[in-house]
């Protein structure tokens, strides 16, 4: 069984530490996206007897169970209502049932410019992304939304064989009881919803609960909040929720839940590939159970170009995708080209990935069924279904994309992605050890690779452009096998560390910082030092933190921030690579274009501009002509 992290022992005032005794605790040793422990799936099958065997889901909790101590929020509406009144994203009258109403929802939501998005509220209170990771930001959308507008929710996972219900209804097992030493949320905790009338006239009487503002999301050891100057998660849910027991539900079941759930078929249903829209997401996933990522869908958008999809005519369209990631961050928000990556990318749905539930998917609605809330596909997505059990078809979806989601041109695509490395470099100046960053820059990097050959670029030409020092001190790790990757608490001073031992190392630098190098390891180029865990003198970090030590930098200790069961690794292991030696970039010879071809330039102001090389001084740009002239 899996150490389980101590933040969770934080996680109330009660004694949550008897959360994890083996009567309640998550069964085997499965991790989420990012190394958190999660509950296991439930083992459903879609039936394979016929369409409707996998449309009626599983039965689940009893719906007596409602109104029970355990309750966090009570449900008046169903999934497939159609109301008259207007919404945060909807006129009076608009004909959309609340599932629809949610992806409009979701679509509404405004981009701002940290290039992540702006939650709104019933309430008018409207606040920048909450810091989650990737599976949480799919969950927290829903759940939120359920519960402000009284709709059932609930998700399935497993302790040790016993069915485990999240949801409205609260945290409890399939005989109604509070699984393990959950709370009674309902007798415990308070809700302000008879006061919405007065705190939507006036946000200054916002109620607000001490103890939710404290709390924190189990499982790691920060969620801080950006949006609040660092507070915690609870702050987050307590300013957005009247009914406070959902902030509390919250801090519960996305420490406990991750994508392995969301992929699970008694929670989520695989897509046709025409047939996504705002608040669907994308699922990767290796293995049944370990880690994975999500990708929320936040837009999509119909072009003018068509395709044949199953003898039907469909318009093409692109979409825009939303993710979190460990360390928790804001949904980044990804334009057309990043997202078509990830439709395409076959670890999204792919061969080998499907049968572990990864793909295009849908969360199930909840709907009473002979006195049980049973998750179903709801009739009117009946058409876009597909029967988990159809692994051909599925990973045929992406063939599809391919046509369905038109691409850039090579050289605007290789921009696109670029930018997508550069954000992850970001990421990684500030949270050194993130491996989710890491292998997520190296991910883009194979699309920048193949963007590049399309230019007629090899791989050795596109890495002498476009590769960094920090690319290579600041290497892809494997998860699982790496300790470094359970550390969340690296900071920016830590980086720079890193960067100038490597460049002092390198001869790159020579002030006074690289006096505390040995004059015999430095001055040449050579092998990048790698921030990671190293058999050295019985600390991993040793040669980085005497650098810091030497150079009165802060240097912080390593931590378990999250389930570590790689913690006791001599040394880590770093991802097989075939980038291009950091000491021979300097030797690759630029190519020269001999013009400038709007195929794959740009005119940027006075420049003319492509992903590979810029022209300098005497530039003749005029982007009304077919060529672009480039004088040299």
């Amino acid at each position: 069984m899996l150490p389980r992290p101590t933040s969770l022992l934080r996680l109330a005032p009660i004694a949550l530490a008897l959360l994890f005794t083996p009567g309640c605790a998550a069964d085997g040793d499965d991790l989420d996206e990012n190394g958190k422990p999660t509950l296991d799936g439930t083992g459903y099958e879609e039936g394979q007897g016929g369409k409707a065997d996998g449309l009626s889901g599983r039965r689940g909790p009893q719906t007596r169970f409602d109104n029970g101590p355990t309750q966090v929020w009570n449900v008046t509406r169903d999934w497939s209502d159609r109301t008259s009144e207007a919404g945060l994203a909807w006129g009076a009258n608009s004909g959309l049932s609340w599932d629809e109403k949610f992806s409009a929802w979701v679509d509404s939501l405004e981009r701002n410019d940290d290039d992540t998005f702006v939650l709104t509220t019933p309430f008018g209170r409207n606040f920048d992304a909450p810091d989650l990771e990737c599976a949480e930001t799919a969950m927290f959308l829903r759940i939120a939304f359920a519960n402000w507008y009284e709709l059932p929710f609930f998700m399935e996972a497993s302790d040790k064989g016993k069915r485990i219900y999240f949801g409205h209804m609260g945290i409890i097992t399939a005989d109604g009881d509070a699984w393990g030493q959950m709370p009674n949320f309902k007798t415990r905790y308070p809700d302000f919803r008879s006061q919405e009338p007065q705190v939507t006239a006036d946000p200054e009487l916002w109620p607000q609960d001490a103890a939710l503002r404290g709390r924190k999301i189990g499982g790691t050891s920060s969620d801080a909040q950006t949006a609040f100057d660092g507070a915690h998660a609870g702050t987050y849910f307590d300013e957005i929720f009247l009914n406070k027991r959902v902030g509390y539900f919250l801090t519960i079941q996305l420490a406990f839940l991750g994508s392995m759930n969301l992929a699970d078929s008694a929670n989520t249903f695989n897509l046709k590939p025409a047939s996504f829209k705002p608040g669907d997401f994308l699922i990767e996933r290796f293995n049944a159970s370990g880690i994975g990522h999500t990708i929320v869908i936040k837009e999509v958008r119909e072009l003018d170009g068509t395709i044949e999809v199953d003898g039907a005519t469909v318009a093409q369209r692109e979409a825009e995708v939303i993710s979190g990631s460990m360390p928790r961050r804001q949904g980044a928000w990804d334009g057309p080209t990043p997202a078509r990556f990830y439709f395409l990318n076959s670890a999204f749905g792919g061969e080998g990935s499907v049968e572990f539930g990864a793909g295009l998917k849908r969360f199930r609605s909840p709907v009473n069924v002979d006195g049980k809330w049973t998750n179903v596909v709801l009739n009117r997505y009946s058409a876009d279904y597909v029967n988990s059990s159809r692994h051909e078809e599925l990973v045929a979806r992406q063939e599809v994309y391919e046509e369905l989601l038109p691409q850039l041109d090579p050289a605007q695509r290789m921009q696109a992605l670029l930018a997508k490395v550069e954000s992850d470099r970001e990421w990684l100046r500030d949270h050194p050890s993130s491996c989710s960053a890491r292998t997520r820059r190296e991910t883009f990097f194979n699309a920048v690779y193949e963007a590049g050959e399309s230019l007629g670029l090899s791989k050795t030409e596109v890495d002498a452009q476009h590769r960094t020092l920090e690319d290579y001190v600041f290497a892809e790790l494997v998860y699982d096998q790496s300790k470094t990757c359970c550390w969340n608490s690296s900071t920016n001073e830590m980086y720079q560390v890193a960067m100038k031992y490597n460049e002092c190392l390198m001869g790159e630098a020579t002030d006074s910082e690289c006096d505390a190098l040995p004059d015999a390891d430095k001055g040449m180029c050579q092998p990048a030092r790698v921030f990671m865990n190293r058999d050295d003198a019985g600390d991993g970090y040793k040669i980085f933190a005497d650098f810091a030590a030497a150079n009165d930098k802060n240097w912080v200790a390593w931590s378990a921030d999250e389930g570590c069961p790689q913690a006791g690794v001599a040394a880590d292991t770093q991802e097989v690579s075939t980038v291009t030696d950091y000491c021979t970039l300097a030797d690759v010879a630029e190519p020269e274009p001999s013009s400038c071809d709007t195929d794959q330039f740009q005119c940027d102001s006075d420049r003319c501009v492509s992903s590979t090389w810029v022209c300098d001084d005497e530039v003749d740009c005029d982007d009304g002509t077919d060529e672009l002239g480039c004088d040299f």
